[in-house]
């Protein structure tokens, strides 16, 4: 059931159900936003039903990021090893020029995921592993032009913006937030304080940043809103000591998924986000899921994984397929959210 259920969402996604005719005008009344450098009049725009508010305008908190970029010095998990910011620096510096001179092989890195990146623009999100230290680097690059374009991206950027209107690039900034919400539930919780183990991030600008604008317009309550995102940034997590294949993941599915319902879903449920060591659930991914995936109320609990997978793909299907005009206005212009990152 479930092949042939993500089967035909997977034909059904890049298929247009209804093509717009080239001479139709555009409705006044649809969102979009606009991008561009910061101080630049090349301007670029995206018009589209799926763009919602909160994920574009309340994913990135200057304030919040520029608290949480790397400190001076980093003890490893392991407690063998110390780096300092300027070691890491230099490291994650060279490992970019290193990208855009198009290199697939990197001195210092190992690749572990890369499909969310194109190597041709170089744009996109690729996941490193550093080769002398227990840390994993999650880079995101973007430009003003490639930031318009979400369908011209992989195959799950696609859906995230399909599903929640946002993009993976903001998904980025709600990683240390979530995982500071997630701490705050859990810290005196009977159950879950001693049973979940969290990796440490922090935030990496490079040394000469560059900033993309976003302005929005009908999106919301609000005419006009305007935000300004770094065009590259990283996340450096502590390396879990878990095992993908360890055949004893598959014992705390039920655990986890409890887990995900008693944060509101504001965790993703997908089993591959967390790893286990020592009977505990070592947390890997810590995105917030709500707004990946555009639910902004808090979700009735599942008790198996049937269910959950069963409302993710019907929620996909409907906000892809299924939605008619007053809906897609509707979500256009819903900024109310239960389940938000920043008070």
């Amino acid at each position: 059931m479930f092949i042939k259920l993500f089967f035909t969402i997977f034909l059904l996604l890049n298929l247009n159900l209804l093509p717009r005719n080239v001479h139709r005008p555009h409705d006044p009344s649809l969102g979009y936003i606009k991008t561009s450098w910061e101080n630049s009049d090349q301007e670029y725009f995206l018009r589209d039903s799926h763009l919602r508010e909160i994920p574009i305008f309340h994913t990135y908190n200057h304030e919040h990021f520029m608290e949480k970029l790397l400190p001076e010095t980093i003890t490893c998990n392991d407690e063998t090893k110390k780096i300092t910011n300027s070691e890491l620096n230099e490291l994650i510096e060279k490992l970019y020029s290193e990208l855009k001179s198009q290199k697939t092989k990197f001195t210092n890195f190992k690749t572990l995921k890369h499909r969310d990146y194109n190597k041709f623009n170089k744009t996109g999100n690729i996941i490193l592993k550093f080769n002398d230290y227990p840390l994993i680097l999650k880079l995101f690059i973007e430009t003003p032009e490639s930031l318009s374009k979400p369908f011209s991206k992989a195959f799950q950027a696609r859906g995230i913006f399909n599903l929640g209107g946002s993009f993976r690039h903001l998904m980025g900034f709600t990683r240390i937030k979530n995982l500071e919400l997630i701490e705050e539930s859990i810290k005196d919780h009977p159950e879950w304080k001693d049973k979940i183990e969290l990796p440490r991030k922090w935030f990496w600008l490079p040394k000469e940043p560059t900033w993309i604008e976003i302005t929005g317009y009908n999106l919301g309550d609000s005419a006009e809103q305007h935000t300004k995102i770094p065009a590259v940034y990283a996340l450096v997590c502590d390396l879990m000591p878990g095992r993908e294949d360890d055949p004893e993941r598959i014992n705390y599915y039920n655990d986890y998924l409890r887990l995900c319902t008693h944060l509101h879903y504001t965790l993703d449920a997908h089993t591959n986000n967390f790893l286990v060591k020592d009977k505990k659930i070592l947390l890997i991914d810590t995105e917030h899921f709500a707004i990946l995936s555009g639910n902004q109320k808090k979700l009735e609990p599942v008790t198996d994984y049937t269910s959950w997978y069963i409302r993710v793909a019907k929620k996909y299907i409907k906000e892809k397929f299924l939605s008619d005009k007053a809906h897609r206005r509707f979500r256009q212009a819903n900024n109310k959210t239960e389940v938000g990152l920043f008070s």
